[in-house]
């Protein structure tokens, strides 16, 4: 039988393994256990306000790696695995890779330079494709939670730097995770700014919200079309996200090169430096897929503002 003889065609929904992080206490842990039948891999001991099944004595990466090979391998019923937190992932990773140096610093891995980052990263992307493993194999889904800090960014483009979110773990493993993630998620508490003269003050009211797209503001990204924004309610979050999944559609290139036409028709002639980056931004991109999609994303946003 021929190799094309076997090809598939059109969307196929497959289990996601999904990477969600946030400031503390926004509800990254109770989203994630939503989830049909979850088993939590408590490596941060922080579920156990939750009822939900758990592993909470994982004090070394040999134990983390046995319990995930038996994710994978052993018979059981349980539809979602949730690992809490990267972070403590990442201290144990550490360990290991310390233990391998025989040093007592990550730092001092082969006398340093950063080396012992990189190993770690090295860790880290065996362990992200046994998690791969268990999505495309058991057909679950799988969703680390992360935490998030604030770094500043250099913008090569606007020539200047600003502060963004994004996951607190060594550089080297964050691009591990993003890299090999089909979704990352960025939940926060929604913010509305109330402009007072010159200033802006900040109003928050309790709402959540978990956001799907990259913005200079924070990294996420998806690859199931979903919208900008999630609603992130405090009761059965799981049910808002499997509706929204629904009602995603995804778009021919074609039907969002002539949704950016129509949207560019938009911007007044009083702001035509506006439009001529965008312009140019639109061109650039060609048939590029994702980056249509984010210049598409970025109109909508600021005509949903008032912006444009």
């Amino acid at each position: 039988m021929s190799l094309l003889s076997q090809s598939t065609k059109g969307k196929q929904l497959r289990p996601q393994l999904i990477t969600i992080y946030g400031p503390n206490k926004v509800g990254k842990s109770t989203w994630a256990c939503s989830f049909p039948k979850p088993y939590v891999a408590d490596i941060e001991r922080g579920t156990h306000h939750l009822d939900v099944e758990r592993f909470d004595n994982i004090n070394d990466l040999a134990t983390f790696k046995t319990l995930t090979r038996e994710i994978l391998e052993t018979k059981h019923d349980f539809k979602t695995f949730v690992v809490d937190s990267v972070e403590a992932l990442e201290s144990l990773i550490f360990k290991d890779v310390c233990r391998e140096g025989n040093v007592d610093s990550i730092e001092k891995y082969e006398k340093g330079f950063g080396k012992g980052y990189v190993r770690s990263a090295e860790y880290m992307e065996e362990i992200m494709h046994m998690l791969q493993a268990i999505t495309q194999k058991r057909g679950m889904d799988v969703i680390l939670i992360a935490h998030a800090h604030t770094k500043s960014h250099s913008d090569p483009s606007e020539l200047t730097a600003y502060d963004r979110w994004t996951l607190r773990c060594n550089k080297n493993m964050t691009a591990v995770i993003k890299d090999l993630s089909d979704n990352i998620f960025f939940a926060t508490n929604k913010v509305y700014v109330k402009k007072d003269g010159m200033k802006g003050k900040g109003i928050g009211d309790g709402e959540r919200i978990i956001y799907t797209e990259w913005r200079p503001g924070f990294d996420a990204g998806n690859r199931l079309d979903l919208p900008f924004e999630l609603p992130f309610p405090k009761e059965n979050p799981y049910q808002a996200f499997k509706e929204a999944l629904a009602l995603a559609k995804p778009k021919t290139t074609e039907e969002l090169k002539a949704e950016i036409t129509e949207l560019l028709k938009g911007i007044p002639a009083s702001d035509e430096q506006l439009k001529t980056k965008v312009v140019a931004s639109f061109e650039a991109a060609g048939n590029d897929y994702s980056m249509l999609l984010a210049i598409r994303d970025r109109l909508r946003e600021k005509m949903k503002k008032g912006e444009v």
